[in-house]
C-alpha cells in the first residue's frame, strides 16, 4: 500500500507540473477493510455506540482542565515561533522551491526589440534580436523537452 500511495504521490507532482486537469479522483487508493485489521475486532467504534458513556464530575473537570492546558501551551508556542516567523522571512511562507525551474521563467523581449521596424534596425541591433531568438528558440526546446520527460514519467508511473 505505502508503494502505491508514493506512486500517487508521485502522479499528482506531475499533474500539478504539467498543469494537467486531472484529478485525484482517478487515482487508485486502497484500503484496509475492517476485518482485515487485526485488533478491530476488540475494539468499539463510536459509530458503534448507542450512548453516550457515563462521564464523571472529575473526569469532566479533569478534561476540561487538560483542554485548557493544551490550549494555554500551544498558545506560548506560537507566541515565540522563532522557526516559523524565519520561514516566512527567508522563504515567503513556502516549506518547498518549485522544481520545475523552467515553468516559472521567461524571456522577455528589451522595449526597443518590439518598437523599431527590423528594416529600421542597425546590424548590432539585428545581431541581438538574431541572438534574443535563438536563446529563445533553445529556451523553449528545453521546456518542451522537460514537459515530455515529465509526462513520459507519469505514463511510466501509471
Amino acid at each position: 500500500m505505502e508503494q502505491i500511495e508514493a506512486k500517487n504521490a508521485r502522479i499528482t507532482e506531475i499533474t500539478t507540473e504539467l498543469n494537467a486537469s486531472a484529478s485525484g479522483a482517478d487515482l487508485f487508493r486502497p484500503q484496509w477493510a475492517p476485518e482485515e485489521k487485526a485488533d478491530s475486532i476488540l475494539k468499539v467504534s463510536p459509530e458503534e455506540m448507542t450512548q453516550k458513556p457515563y462521564e464523571t464530575v472529575e473526569r469532566r473537570k479533569q478534561r476540561e482542565r487538560e483542554a485548557q492546558e493544551a490550549a494555554e501551551r500551544e498558545k506560548a508556542r506560537k507566541k515565540d515561533d522563532v522557526g516559523g516567523r524565519a520561514l516566512i522571512d527567508m522563504m515567503d511562507g513556502t516549506l518547498e522551491a518549485k522544481k520545475d525551474p523552467l515553468a516559472a521563467q521567461e524571456l522577455v523581449k528589451e522595449p526597443w526589440m518590439l518598437t523599431i521596424p527590423l528594416e529600421e534596425m542597425t546590424p548590432e541591433q539585428r545581431k541581438l534580436v538574431a541572438q534574443f531568438e535563438s536563446a529563445q528558440a533553445r529556451f523553449e526546446e528545453e521546456r518542451e523537452k522537460y514537459r515530455k520527460s515529465l509526462d513520459l514519467e507519469l505514463r511510466k508511473t501509471r
